[in-house]
């Protein structure tokens, strides 16, 4: 740059060719402003999608979120009911013991009558023989006295 004090004519010029210089690389920044604008508009609306999508996101891990909340507590009350049904067997298996058990006092007791009533017909059986032996020879006897009788009415005839 040149500063010439006689010569006004020659700083206007070149004064006003900086002004036009600065003035149209004014004229670019603004431009470039304005396509900056366009551009962070179009970053913005961008993350307002990306926003709207995100709160969807959300959304809809909230829903997931509520429905494995639900999911885990029927899981434990499931659990609960299988807790509570493995005591019911637990308390039945002991039923089933308390009465096998029974059942096999109630089994040897039985055999145990049985045992007795085997040898009650067994001494019945005796008795009952010993009767037979007993009518037996009482009839063998009566035989005897009918036939002595017999004789006795034959001989006693005249």
């Amino acid at each position: 740059m040149r500063y010439d004090r006689g010569g006004g004519m020659a700083v206007d010029a070149e004064l006003r060719g900086m002004l036009e210089a600065i003035l149209e690389g004014q004229r670019l920044h603004a431009a470039r402003l304005e396509a900056l604008d366009h551009r962070l508009a179009g970053v913005e609306q961008r993350l307002d999608r990306v926003e709207e999508r995100l709160a969807g996101v959300e959304q809809r891990l909230d829903r997931l979120e509520q429905r494995v909340d639900r999911l885990e507590q029927r899981m434990d009350g499931l659990e609960q009911q299988i807790d509570r049904l493995a005591q019911r067997m637990d308390v039945l298996a002991q039923r089933v013991d308390a009465l096998d058990q029974r059942v096999e006092q109630r089994f040897d007791e039985v055999e145990r009558r049985i045992g007795e009533v085997v040898a009650a017909v067994g001494e019945f059986r005796s008795q009952v023989g010993g009767v037979n032996g007993s009518i037996e020879y009482l009839m063998d006897k009566t035989a005897r006295l009918e036939r002595d009788v017999y004789l006795l009415k034959r001989q006693a005839q005249p």
